[in-house]
């Protein structure tokens, strides 16, 4: 009896060699020949070599274009070596079924081959999978005049189902709904069960008809996962890492590969090899489904935006679509980098409201993405959306419009950004903030008509590395065009020296209001770092004529602006004055006390 096993399963396999196409039909004669007890071992041993190994891969049920044409169903052949004859097949929705016809191309599904069902009416009506089908895809249609029933539902998941020659159930697929209108459903691993794990939507717009599944694991796919810093909002001249997850999404172990850095240095959107960061070999074994966390150094960084686009490389890569990451890092800006510097908050009529900023550091600032608003931030103002450099001691003026250059006909070009959406200042009081990138605020000026300014004539900052809160650091422009856009302040003071425990400048002063040495900066620094501050003014007979500060709490060190008045706001007589400062600590003991005499002078 295994003699006869022996020569049958010989007999079997040459005549699979001579067809390679008749799977599962061979030796039917012979089973009814062979005793009884004989048959049953025998038939287990040919249904497992006869399994159909064809698959239902891809379903198209809400198509792009027209569902009267564009619908389509894909199946695969499995095997390595035999083919399939489609010869008598029918493909059916649950609620019949249609045969299916050859197209021109045969009936015969070749080893790894891709058979594309095209819906009947597609052929001479629709262009839409022109050029995207593969030359060698099997096309088939079926003999009905739509795929199914009545087409494919796209309100109702229907069953694919794929019948041999014998009307036995080869294969079934229960499509899911929320597709986008041209995204199929694909199958992923395609000799796995159809079970809902195991299909996905496709990645392709219009699917991927007659070829590989978009969701299907490739033999080399390196996909680089995600990209993202450490510090998510990194801190002005903080150090900043850049962590990149690699996944091995393809089937091939990768034992190295490569990632390049590249940073949008000069703002224009685009990568060049020019911009290239680092360039990384990774000496990295990873399977199938593995994945590694990289991390490259960026050091410190500048404020501002900082664009970059990574890359993860391997030879023979399927799958290029996956390969790069983008990230966008805000750095913020340290506060008082720019500074609100002079503001025309009540113009002439006719005239244009605007706002100068002024750059007092030592390093560019990029003002893409700042705002500006008055007191309601919530309607805060963008300057500028692209990339623009506020460089060191440098002017920006912000106004509404274009009036502004026959206002001041010297004013630079360069230096102005028009904002139809400008804020209306308000003349009695208002609040102007500066807001970077990031949202954090770099500065503001909560100011009053009381300041300065008003009737077409700016309030000016007198110096700019003094807090912008402080009413003393601000006054009205002196010059008779009425304001400085875009330059130095009429009432500019020079900052103090940094060496000095009690400095004034400039000494002597004289505030008969030219415009020039009108104000005087008392500088104090303290060997504490915190105290109480006794400020007072006393002329030469020792009477007190100004009191500054009165048990004021300071930190190390201050800077105050005095205007030559006394407390009553009366402009005091040429004369020397007495500045006397007294520091206490917290028991209001004195830890410093220093004099200084000051030459207040004028016009005899």
């Amino acid at each position: 009896m295994q003699n006869l096993i022996d020569k049958f399963s010989k007999t079997s396999q040459l005549n699979r060699k001579l067809s390679g196409s008749m799977l599962g039909f061979f030796g039917l004669g012979l089973l009814i020949l062979l005793p009884q007890g004989f048959l049953h071992a025998w038939t287990e041993k040919i249904l497992v070599q006869g399994k159909v190994p064809v698959t239902l891969s891809e379903v198209m049920f809400d198509p792009a274009g027209s569902e009267a044409t564009d619908e389509f169903i894909e199946i695969y052949n499995l095997s390595a070596t035999d083919s399939v004859d489609l010869a008598g097949w029918r493909v059916g929705d649950g609620s019949g079924s249609d045969m299916l016809i050859d197209s021109g191309d045969g009936l015969v599904l070749a080893p790894g081959q891709f058979g594309l069902i095209l819906d009947p009416d597609y052929f001479g009506n629709s262009t839409t999978y022109e050029g995207r089908i593969p030359t060698n895809a099997l096309i088939l249609t079926v003999s009905g005049s739509t795929l199914g029933s009545a087409g494919l539902s796209n309100s109702t998941p229907e069953t694919i189902i794929l019948f041999d020659a014998n009307g036995d159930t080869v294969d079934h697929y229960t499509y899911s709904l929320g597709n986008p209108p041209g995204y199929s459903d694909e199958k992923i691993d395609l000799a796995q069960n159809n079970s809902a794990n195991n299909w996905s939507d496709s990645r392709q717009y219009l699917g991927t008809p007659g070829a590989q599944n978009s969701v299907s694991p490739l033999d080399v796919d390196l996909e680089l996962v995600r990209l993202f810093s450490i510090p998510s909002k990194p801190q002005v001249d903080g150090e900043v890492e850049l962590h990149l997850v690699v996944c091995n999404r393809g089937q091939q172990v990768i034992s190295q590969f490569h990632v390049m850095l590249f940073e949008d240095s000069n703002h224009d959107n685009e990568f060049s090899e020019n911009e290239l960061l680092n360039d990384l070999p990774v000496q990295q074994s990873l399977t199938s489904q593995d994945s590694v966390e990289l991390t490259m150094t960026l050091g410190l960084l500048s404020s501002g935006r900082h664009d970059y686009l990574a890359e993860a490389q391997v030879p023979e890569d399927k799958n290029l679509a996956n390969n790069c990451g983008t990230l966008t890092i805000l750095v913020s800006a340290p506060a008082g980098c720019v500074v609100i510097n002079e503001i025309m908050y009540d113009p002439l009529p006719g005239q244009t409201e605007w706002i100068e900023l002024y750059n007092p550091s030592s390093e560019t600032v990029d003002l893409q993405g700042w705002r500006f608003s008055d007191q309601d931030t919530s309607k805060a103002v963008t300057i500028c959306s692209v990339s623009s450099q506020l460089l060191p001691e440098g002017f920006c003026v912000l106004a509404r419009d274009s009036s502004i250059f026959f206002q001041y006909l010297n004013i630079s070009g360069s230096t102005v950004m028009l904002t139809g959406s400008f804020p209306s200042l308000n003349n009695d009081r208002d609040v102007v903030h500066l807001i970077d990138l990031t949202g954090k605020r770099i500065d503001q000026v909560p100011y009053s008509s009381s300041w300065g300014g008003g009737d077409g004539v700016s309030l000016e900052k007198i110096n700019p590395f003094i807090s912008g809160t402080d009413s003393t650091n601000w006054s009205s422009c002196v010059l008779a065009e009425g304001a400085t856009p875009g330059e130095q302040n009429s009432i500019f003071v020079e900052r103090l020296p940094d060496d000095a425990i009690l400095s004034v400048v400039p000494n002597p002063f004289s505030p008969d209001g030219d415009g020039h040495d009108d104000f005087v900066i008392i500088d104090y620094k303290l060997p504490a770092t915190t105290a109480y501050v006794n400020l007072k003014i006393f002329d030469v007979r020792g009477r007190l004529v100004r009191e500054l500060f009165n048990c004021e709490p300071s930190g190390s060190s201050r800077q105050v602006v005095w205007n030559g008045c006394d407390d009553d706001n009366q402009k005091l007589r040429m004369g020397i004055y007495i500045i006397y400062l007294e520091a206490l600590d917290g028991q209001h003991g004195i830890l410093k006390a220093v004099k200084k005499a000051l030459v207040l002078a004028g016009e005899l």
